[in-house]
């Protein structure tokens, strides 16, 4: 991820002529592949094994680096408030914003998910098998009560919430009920995407035909092919995977919702320059990142990581 937001930014810079703030933020909110969209190359339900390595490297980074934007985002806010001098911001950025939201998220996390495995298995209530109300509502809460506490401390919300459900699976790693609580996350899951993805048609129906310019699709061509691939490459290729498998790892990170909230967030926190190009930019990497791997992902992760 680094590499991506170290690439996209000099591409930004050198390429489009985006002042560093915004050079930085497009970096920022391109990096992370999103964990919802990427449902093809995600692991398998919890009733199934799955011991395919790609999968599992697919879906972690999602989940992970989904809140290990943040920190980046914060960087491009803060160099859009008091300047690009990194003597301006980089000490408290890298105390405050690296250091202690990151490892504070994480701890919060650990912690509330090992509280809410234990509440989940001990509470009567919550083992009766018609109980699909009370089990409906403590998924909302394995969601919501990490990340509301995180952001109470300060800290990153996002990490707190994928922690915490790390911890939570490995609790119980063979109960019943967490195929069940999978199964309405996924059903709550699509009802959020398909309300999201209205709320991004209604922008490309009034506003991103006036902001849309022709650059953006070479440019989105060299993202997703050449940048993505290259810094997931360069991550991966020392380990012992097979050669397929890094290469199917490094191409497949579809970019999607989370990208959209990080650049909404850093718009509601500072002025940018080239703020309604970097949303049209933005929307056409998601349009096309959906396009290409929707077309193509079910069919390679089947064909050539089955099960290893």
């Amino acid at each position: 991820m680094p590499v991506t937001i170290a690439a996209v930014y000099f591409l930004g810079i050198w390429g489009l002529g985006f002042a560093p703030a915004s050079a930085m933020l497009l970096g920022a909110v391109i990096a992370p592949t999103d964990p919802v969209l990427a449902s093809d190359v995600q692991t398998t339900h919890p009733y199934e094994d799955d011991y395919s390595s790609a999968r599992l490297a697919l879906t972690t980074e999602a989940g992970l680096n989904d809140g290990l934007a943040f920190p980046f985002t914060n960087m491009a806010i803060a160099m859009a408030v008091v300047g690009a001098a990194p003597s301006l911001w980089f000490a408290d950025w890298l105390l405050i914003d690296f250091f202690y939201k990151i490892i504070g998220g994480v701890i919060i996390g650990v912690f509330l998910g090992w509280v809410l495995a234990k509440i989940m298995f001990l509470l009567p209530i919550l083992k009766d098998h018609n109980s699909k109300i009370s089990l409906s509502l403590f998924t909302i809460s394995l969601t919501l009560i990490p990340y509301g506490i995180a952001e109470i401390f300060g800290t990153y919300g996002f990490i707190a919430v994928f922690v915490a459900a790390c911890v939570f699976r490995n609790a119980e790693a063979k109960t019943e009920y967490l195929g069940r609580l999978h199964d309405f996350s996924e059903v709550l899951e699509k009802i959020v995407v398909a309300i999201l993805f209205l709320l991004a048609g209604s922008y490309l129906s009034l506003h991103f035909i006036d902001d849309f310019q022709w650059y953006m699709i070479p440019i989105t061509l060299v993202i997703i092919f050449l940048i993505r691939p290259a810094a997931g490459m360069l991550a991966i290729w020392p380990t012992s995977l097979p050669t397929t498998k890094k290469y199917i790892i490094s191409f497949y990170g579809i970019r999607g919702i989370g990208s959209m909230y990080y650049l909404l967030y850093a718009f509601y926190q500072a002025d940018f320059e080239h703020s309604k190009e970097l949303l049209a930019l933005l929307s056409v990497v998601i349009i096309m990142s959906v396009f290409f791997y929707g077309l193509t992902a079910r069919y390679v992760v089947a064909r050539w990581t089955p099960n290893n």
